[in-house]
């Protein structure tokens, strides 16, 4: 994994409660709320913030995207929200990132978090 996904994971596990494995996926209280993923000199980054959340996220910061992009899928209903990046963020990125990762850490509180596998990244 190249040196921009590292730093984007390192960002994310600056949020209380979050964790990341060895393949960048990440965790609040042992649920899967996101993945960081590099192609080429590209990184994606897909978090499951609350649905309240994802179309607001996504008309503010423009490289944010409702949905997924790997799979092309729509589910702005599930909240997945999606950012690519070929530099690090600037600091008005960055708060986004962070911000979609705080809203999937309140999802999980809440109680909306996904369970058994349902709904993590295909």
């Amino acid at each position: 994994m190249g040196r921009l996904a590292l730093e984007l994971a390192a960002r994310a596990l600056t949020i209380e409660g979050i964790t990341c494995d060895r393949d960048l996926r990440l965790f609040f209280d042992d649920t899967e709320i996101g993945a960081i993923s590099g192609v080429g000199s590209s990184v994606f980054v897909e978090v499951r913030a609350h649905p309240l959340d994802a179309g607001v996220l996504a008309d503010a910061c423009p490289q944010c995207t409702v949905g997924l992009r790997r799979t092309g899928a729509e589910r702005e209903c599930d909240g997945w929200v999606s950012f690519a990046f070929v530099s690090y963020p600037d600091s008005y990125t960055e708060s986004y990132f962070l911000e979609s990762l705080r809203s999937a850490r309140e999802r999980v509180i809440e109680g909306n978090g996904v369970t058994s596998g349902e709904g993590e990244i295909p």
